[in-house]
């Protein structure tokens, strides 16, 4: 069982759920790129198939033939972008707020244009022209409130501003195509389950039920939770689905 973390998370943000399935799976949790100790090249993005080895490198060397890959908001695209470019690596998906289904329109200008990276660095590097920036946004209604605190507290200091600078800009290609994916998942038989906060503010579920409604090869469902108590929400949910299971 592969899990993937959240921005600003480790391997460890998994642990209410690794208690629930380590007697029927080895449990790998991955150190995503610049959390933890792992680290990148920052000269030029990461791309798909870079990412790909260092997955088939991790699979090959523990002996690993196919895994049920969980994910949280970040770690949800890397686990939609491998179902991607490798299907036959993965039994199923266990995507919690995922990050990698509809992209913000300010990721997309902040990540994907010249411009907005440039931006980016600018407003990154003059925090109280950024918080000005954000507190303008906010009162002309471009930007919820909650999504303007969230981004104040995930800037409180140089090394988090620096990592949201380098996650932006280096993942910037690690999102699924949805043009293809559905097939691919449809095809390998990949079975895909969506979990959502009801009360979630950075991953709104209006925006995917939207999306997702008429997708019938995916399973979903939303819990009373915000973003961050999402991933403790979903193993009260596993171990009483197991309860009334064995019931």
């Amino acid at each position: 069982m592969v899990f993937l973390h959240g921005f600003s998370q480790t391997g460890s943000a998994f642990k209410p759920i690794f208690e629930i399935f380590q007697s029927q799976y080895s449990l790998l949790s991955i150190h995503i790129f610049f959390h933890g100790q792992s680290q990148l090249d920052e000269s030029r993005p990461l791309l798909p198939e870079e990412w790909l080895e260092l997955i088939q490198g991790i699979f090959q060397k523990l002996g690993i033939e196919k895994g049920r890959f969980l994910g949280f908001s970040m770690g949800c695209k890397f686990a939609l972008l491998t179902a991607q470019i490798a299907p036959q690596l993965v039994a199923s998906l266990d995507l919690l707020a995922p990050d990698g289904v509809v992209m913000n329109p300010w990721y997309r200008f902040g990540a994907k244009t010249w411009f907005g990276r440039m931006c980016m660095r600018l407003f990154l590097n003059h925090l109280p022209a950024f918080r000005f920036l954000v507190l303008i946004l906010s009162r002309l209604g471009f930007l919820r409130p909650s999504m303007g605190r969230f981004v104040s507290s995930q800037l409180a200091n140089s090394a988090q501003r620096k990592r949201v600078l380098s996650v932006w800009i280096m993942f910037r290609n690690i999102w699924p195509n949805w043009k293809i994916l559905p097939e691919i998942l449809i095809s390998h038989g990949i079975s895909t389950r969506i979990v959502l906060g009801r009360f979630d503010s950075i991953i709104p579920n209006q925006k995917f039920a939207s999306r997702i409604k008429d997708w019938n090869f995916i399973h979903w469902k939303t819990l009373d939770s915000g973003h961050s108590g999402l991933v403790e929400k979903y193993a009260s949910e596993i171990r009483n689905e197991r309860l009334e299971r064995d019931f």
